[in-house]
Parts: C-alpha cells; sequence; structure tokens
C-alpha cells in the first residue's frame, strides 16, 4: 500500500487530507510540525510527502532541507500545501527540490492528480535509485554491514512470496508469517553516538538472526525496508506456536550487548508479526498488516504483536487522538476535575488531587489512561502539564482566597515533563502568576519517573523543595520503588496505590502491607495518603492504622470546581454519613 506523509499543523486541514486519501486507498502518516515530520519521515519513509510551508519551529523549506541532507530521504517526492503563491515563493521551494506547489484553498482532485503524477514518475526511477543507494551503502559502511546481511533486497523478499503462495496453495491450514522488526532506540542511538554506529548496530542484529536462523535449519529471506526496519519472510507453516517460538528465540539473541564502533549497546527489540493464507495473496496488504502489528508493539512497548484487525482501528484512533490533541490545550477544551483530600483526624478537606478529564466532541470523552500515553509520545505532554498546572494553581488560589485554610493541590508530574530543562522555571512562573504559596501546590511523581534517570530527577526535585514546593511518590509499592528511593529523594507525601487499599478487608498480606507502609511514613517522618477509599470497612482499618489522610469514592467522586465548591462548604462526615452515600 503508497504510503503518503502529511505534515501540517492546522488539525482540520490534516484531518481532511487524512480523510481524503484513505478513501483512495494510500496509507496515511501524520504530522503535527515540521520536526515531527522530519522524524516520522525519517522513520517510515513513506512513498511521497505532502507538507505545509508556515509552521512553528520548523517550517517546510526547513523540512525539505533536512529530508534533502539525507540520502534515505532525500528522493522522497515533496510537495508543499501552502497560501503563499508568489513568485519567489515558487522558486524558494523548487531550488530545494520540490516536485510540486499547490496553494491553498485547493482542490482535492488537484491533490490526487499531482500524488499520482509524481508517483507514476517515481515508480520509473526507483529501481536503478535502489540498486545505486545499495551499492553506495556498502561502499560508505564497508565495515558496519557485510554483503551477506544485505543479500536480499525488497525485490527478492517479495518474489520469495510469490513463491511461498503458490505452494500454499497445495498445503492446507498453512500459513506465511512476515515478521517486521524494529530497534525501539534506533533514533537515539544514532543521535547520541553517530549515524554509522546505528548502521553498525542493524548490521550486527541481521548476522545475529541469520546465524539463530542458520543453527536451525531454517530457511529465511531477511531485507532491510527503509532506514531501519527489518522484514522476515518465513517459510509455511502449520503451527502457530512455532511462530512465537522463534519470535521468543530472536528476541533472546538480542539480550547480549552489542559492539559498534567501540560502543557497548543494549537495545529492545520489537516485531510486528503478519500471517498470510491462501485466500490473502497481496504481499503490500501484509506488508501493512505486520507494519500496523509493529506499531501496535512500538505504542505498547511490548515486544511483539501479531495483526489482528481490530488493530487497524486502534491505530487509526490514536492518530486521530494525537492530531485532535495538537489544539485540544490551545482551543481549551479540557476540563480539571478535582477529588478531595480528606484528613481523618481533622475530618476536613485539606487539599485536593487536580485530575485532567477531555470531553471530545468528535469522539466523546476520552481517558486519560488513553490520551496521556499519547500525549507523551508526541511531546504534546509539555503544554497539556503546563495547562493542567496553572489551572489547578489559579482554582486552588481561588478557593484560599475566599477562606479555605491550608488548602493544597495535587498535581501529576509525568517522567516525560522531567525531561524538559525549563520545568523548574516554568513552575515558578505559574506560581508567580497564580499568587499560589508555593507550600499550596504538591507535585506527584510516579515510580519510573525516578528510577529511569535518578541523578538528574534529583536535582530537579531537590530544585523544586528550595522552592518550597511539597513532593509525592504516587502509587507506592507498584513498582521497584523501595525504602531507599524514600531515603535518598526529598519526597514529603507518599500515596498508597488503591490495589492495596481495595485488598485490605479479605487478603491478610496486603493488610500487613498497608500497615507496614503507614508505619515506615511515621518513621521517616512522611505524610501519608490511601488512595481508593471506597468501603467503610476500609476507612476504619486505615484509621486504626493512624493514616493520616485518604482519597476515594467513600467521600466523593472526581467532580468538577463547583460541585468541589459546594464540598468545600461546611464539610463533616460521621461514619453513619458515609454509610449512606458519598458526600459528593
Amino acid at each position: 500500500m503508497t504510503s503518503i506523509l502529511i505534515i501540517e499543523d492546522e488539525p482540520q486541514i490534516c484531518l481532511s487530507l487524512e480523510q481524503f486519501l484513505r478513501l483512495h486507498d494510500f496509507k496515511v502518516l501524520t504530522a503535527k510540525n515540521g520536526r515531527q515530520g522530519v522524524e516520522i519521515a525519517r522513520l517510515h519513509f513513506p512513498d511521497l510527502i505532502l507538507c505545509d510551508i508556515m509552521m512553528p519551529e520548523l517550517d517546510g523549506y526547513g523540512v525539505r532541507q533536512k529530508l534533502a541532507s539525507d540520502i534515505h530521504t532525500d528522493s522522497i517526492p515533496f510537495i508543499f500545501l501552502t497560501a503563499k503563491a508568489s513568485l519567489e515563493d515558487l522558486r524558494q521551494g523548487m531550488n530545494l527540490g520540490a516536485d510540486d506547489y499547490i496553494t491553498k484553498p485547493f482542490k482535492f482532485e488537484d491533490i490526487l492528480t499531482s500524488i499520482e503524477a509524481r508517483l507514476k514518475r517515481q515508480k520509473s526511477l526507483s529501481l536503478p535509485y535502489q540498486q545505486e543507494l545499495k551499492k553506495l551503502e556498502i561502499l560508505l559502511q564497508p565495515s558496519q554491514i557485510n554483503e551477506t546481511s544485505l543479500s536480499f533486497s525488497q525485490l527478492d523478499i517479495q518474489q520469495q512470496f510469490q513463491l511461498q503462495i503458490q505452494n500454499l496453495k497445495n498445503i492446507q491450514k498453512s500459513v506465511i508469517p512476515l515478521l517486521l522488526f524494529e530497534i525501539g532506540q534506533y533514533l537515539e542511538i544514532s543521535s547520541s553516538y553517530s549515524h554509522a554506529t546505528a548502521y553498525c548496530l542493524l548490521g550486527k542484529v541481521i548476522d545475529r538472526f541469520k546465524q539463530y536462523f542458520k543453527s536451525q535449519g531454517i530457511e529465511t529471506v531477511i531485507t532491510r525496508l527503509g532506514g531501519h526496519h527489518l522484514a522476515l519472510l518465513l517459510p509455511l507453516t502449520s503451527q502457530i506456536e512455532n511462530i512465537t517460538n522463534i519470535v521468543h528465540k530472536l528476541l533472546e539473541t538480542l539480550e547480549e550487548d552489542f559492539y559498534c564502533n567501540q560502543q557497548s549497546i543494549k537495545l529492545q527489540g520489537y516485531f510486528g508479526i503478519a500471517l498470510a493464507t491462501k485466500d490473502s495473496e497481496n504481499w503490500d496488504l501484509l506488508l501493512n498488516n505486520a507494519e500496523i502489528a509493529l506499531q501496535h508493539t512500538l505504542h505498547k512497548k511490548q515486544s511483539y504483536q501479531y495483526y489482528k484487525p481490530t488493530l487497524q482501528i486502534q491505530l487509526s484512533r490514536r492518530y486521530q487522538i494525537e492530531s485532535l490533541l495538537n489544539s485540544a490545550v490551545e482551543k481549551q477544551v479540557f476540563e480539571l476535575y478535582f477529588q478531595p483530600q480528606v484528613n481523618l483526624e481533622k475530618h476536613q478537606v485539606v487539599g485536593a488531587e487536580a485530575l485532567l478529564r477531555w470531553p471530545n466532541s468528535t469522539l466523546g470523552p476520552i481517558s486519560p489512561l488513553e490520551f496521556i500515553p499519547i500525549a507523551e509520545a508526541s511531546g504534546a505532554i509539555h503544554n497539556i502539564g503546563n495547562w493542567v498546572l496553572h489551572t489547578a494553581c489559579q482554582q486552588a488560589q481561588t478557593w484560599r482566597l475566599a477562606g479555605v485554610d491550608d488548602f493544597k493541590v495535587s498535581v501529576n508530574l509525568s517522567p516525560i515533563q522531567l525531561c524538559n530543562k525549563q520545568l523548574v522555571k516554568q513552575i515558578q512562573t505559574v506560581l508567580t502568576a497564580t499568587h499560589l504559596p508555593p507550600h499550596c501546590l504538591e507535585l506527584e511523581l510516579t515510580e519510573s519517573a525516578f528510577i529511569k534517570y535518578p541523578d538528574e530527577t534529583r536535582n530537579i526535585m531537590e530544585q523544586l523543595k528550595t522552592i518550597g514546593i511539597r513532593l509525592a511518590i504516587d502509587d507506592f509499592g507498584t513498582g521497584y520503588a523501595g525504602l531507599s528511593y524514600l531515603q535518598n529523594f526529598p519526597f514529603d507525601t507518599l500515596k498508597i496505590d488503591r490495589c492495596f487499599i481495595s485488598k485490605i478487608t479479605q487478603n491478610i498480606d496486603s493488610l500487613a502491607i498497608v500497615e507496614t507502609i503507614i508505619k515506615l511514613t511515621k518513621k521517616l517522618k512522611l505524610d501519608v495518603i490511601a488512595e481508593g477509599v471506597e468501603q467503610i470497612e476500609e476507612l476504619k482499618i486505615l484509621q486504626d492504622y493512624g493514616c493520616d489522610t485518604v482519597q476515594g469514592y467513600l467521600f466523593s467522586a472526581p467532580c468538577p470546581v463547583d460541585k468541589f465548591q459546594q464540598l468545600l462548604q461546611g464539610f463533616s462526615f460521621t461514619v453513619a454519613d458515609l454509610e449512606n452515600e458519598p458526600i459528593c
């Protein structure tokens, strides 16, 4: 299936183009800005690129320049889309190697005509180009990838597929397995070390795979697709579990470190798997299905995935959500809900956790569990996080000025936000703008935030503590965090995950864990909050163990500002109150 990359910062234009091209059986990739477009082009090597010119950070001319500097992307047909229609603009685009220049507002028929013309021309040039590129790569990297690693081309693997299809027609209940492989951190390795090192690494991966297949006597065709994808066509098989076993063995070959250009590198590999049957003889469809499965593994960070039709629906939804995310903050379509944190000794609401909600008009309400990972992967989390922080602090200050004393607001901080070197400065700016005292803000960090980059995270946390901001460790006990983290990082609060709280009335082990955590926090002079409290019995146990504060549906579900405002007015509770219904 022919793939087209749309680089367009106007979401509505991008979505319209995407829907139009999909109706004409194109595979469509989208990028919200120039920098993301360059990354996607280098990752997926589309057959053609449609690119807007006027974009923030990196405009269309900059995109074309970057792609022209890379031998792998220079020849991709490139069409500019823009409202700039002067002769000088046209000349500048063509000088950079653009194939066409379509002005806005455009007709979809013009777009289709231009695409078909460029693809037809590219097809006539592609075969000799690929042959020359293959020769050039060998010349440029003689010590990195040997001729054995490059012994099969895309044409070879397609021809082998057609041969297997003929054999498949005579064998019942068999399939042809196609595996697509990708190194998870290929681009990071390329930028951190060098392109040559990443290229060398790919060659060594091919060698390990081939050694495994040779040791097992399995005839397999392996070739490179684009820059750093590998396609592996396995022999016919009637046993799906055999395919899974092979994938597991291939993943095992990657466990030992690789050595390239005097660098020791540990990598994570991902496989997308598609199966051809005698009723599906289309190579492009098989390849597309494997790509969809691979994209799923990359998004979910799982090692492999078999293609199934529902994955295509999920992937389309993901791209749609990512497209809508681009303008969600700008259009202020997000909402903040607040869940009260209740002090058990004072019987008072002493704070609230700010929770993000997205009531999307196109897709309906979208769960944070779905859109936050997409926002983190696309980089949109930085703008979203800043909006959440500002809105939460502004609302907390409003309540304080209305007479709610000793009130703090808790805001979740994504591990991705910790990579932002301007994070501390941005938080200071928000506090200054909203006039919220620093001790009234508590930032919640999950374990992954400080386990992956402990030194960098500790440095940021110490800067935040210097300002006077409180810090909490969220979901404690669900991962790898232990006593050493509580001792070495400047936390103020520990939040016990709801998975323990929900079991303390039935499971003696969970009961012992909760009791131990509460005693530990007391010794370390930390505050403790129990999340997910939903039953009276759970509340009584937590009171007996000396838990400071609780949060959960027993008191209130997360609620919008107006309902939370009602909750703050004359809040009090007794066990009898809670036995009837939640307070909010």
